[in-house]
Formats: structure tokens, C-alpha cells, sequence
């Protein structure tokens, strides 16, 4: 079975050392790891993960050392930070549906 795990960063990879398992460095972001699971994708993995250490927001239950799987995923952070603080893409008037 072949298995490749995307790591974001060189940090969060450096403690994953497994002979059977093939780990990829994606970076950090949208397109950094868009392209990087095509490339993956390309060498037809039976198994693709995507790991790492990930933020919470403040309400969260979860502590510094939970290790959690992601069900689904919302793009909470997908915006701009203005003078008045950060302003969702989904509060632009713009044409484009982000929800």
C-alpha cells in the first residue's frame, strides 16, 4: 500500500520517520497545497493525508496537544485584515459567493 502524508512545513514533517510511508513538504497555504496534492496525486497513492499542527478559534474546547480529525473544514481565515479589523470574504461586495 503506498501512503504519502503532505506536511505544510519542514517543522511540522521533521518528526515523522516512517520507512513505508512517503512524506512531502506542501507549503504553507491555498495554492502551496492545492498544487502539491496534484503532484501527489500524480504518484496514485492508496492513502493521501494531509497533517500538521493547526490553529483553533477561541471558543474552541480543544487544548495545545489534542490530536483531532478533520471531518470538514471551513475557510474561516479567507479574507483581508483592514484598519477596522479582519473582514471575511464573505462580507465584500463583491459578485462571488464564499459561504
Amino acid at each position: 500500500m503506498k501512503i504519502i502524508i503532505l506536511f505544510p512545513t519542514e517543522t511540522e514533517a521533521s518528526l515523522f520517520h516512517r520507512e513505508d510511508v512517503a512524506s512531502m513538504i506542501s507549503g504553507v497555504g491555498l495554492t502551496a497545497t492545492a498544487y502539491a496534492t496534484m503532484k501527489a496525486i500524480q504518484q496514485q497513492p492508496d492513502i493521501l493525508i494531509l497533517a500538521g499542527i493547526a490553529g483553533v478559534f477561541p471558543h474552541s474546547t480543544f487544548s495545545i496537544g489534542d490530536v483531532v480529525l478533520v471531518n470538514s473544514e471551513v475557510e474561516a481565515d479567507l479574507g483581508f485584515f483592514t484598519p477596522a479589523g479582519f473582514v471575511h470574504m464573505a462580507d465584500l461586495p463583491i459578485d462571488m459567493v464564499f459561504e
